[in-house]
């Protein structure tokens, strides 16, 4: 379970900091290394994509947050 959670915030964290520079400065560096539409560069964004619903999923199942709010 570590090992996953460690994947899927490295993979989030790529993914967004690849939007970060690209709504900033309107240079994406995913395609800079792979190459514009590379299977590469998909599959980065795929990795994201499935980190972020494995944290989405991870807070409504275990609920990490429901003491703050007490």
């Amino acid at each position: 379970m570590k090992f996953s959670a460690f994947l899927s915030l490295f993979s989030v964290c790529i993914v967004a900091f690849n939007c970060l520079t690209q709504a900033i400065f309107s240079f994406n560096p995913l395609e800079y290394l792979f190459g514009a539409g590379s299977f590469a560069v998909r599959l980065i964004y795929v990795f994201g994509g499935v980190g972020a619903i494995y944290f989405i999923l991870f807070a409504i199942i275990f609920k990490p947050f429901r003491t703050l709010g007490k």
